[in-house]
């Protein structure tokens, strides 16, 4: 599976301008992974071809901090258990943690703390 640039995901998960976190982070990656300009939902779940790393990315995305979500999966493997429970290979679940940590970070800087 392609590496996701997560600093380039952010900046057009930023500029979608969506009132969704996960979904400008979810259509961003998806860019990403076919090498497109543009994708509707539709075609962002075509892309990646399984519900389950979208249903896993939304758990992580609501269950963790931003900081619980930041670095890697090299530096925060997935648990075997997490893969057999949601049914995903390694690889789909590091990108389901992908798109996760671009929406909270899209929802930091879309929404500051003051």
């Amino acid at each position: 599976m392609k590496k996701i640039d997560p600093q380039q995901a952010i900046q057009r998960a930023l500029a979608l301008r969506l009132h969704s976190a996960l979904d400008a982070a979810f259509l961003a990656v998806s860019e990403q992974l076919c090498g497109c300009d543009s994708v509707t939902l539709d075609a962002a779940v075509k892309v990646i071809d399984n519900d389950q790393v979208l249903d896993y990315a939304t758990f992580l995305y609501q269950s963790q901090t931003r900081q619980s979500l930041s670095g890697s999966c090299a530096e925060h493997p997935v648990s075997v258990e997490s893969e057999r429970e949601w049914e995903l290979t390694e690889s789909e679940a590091c990108l389901a943690r992908s798109i996760a940590q671009v929406a909270a970070e899209v929802d930091a800087q879309s929404h500051p703390r003051t």
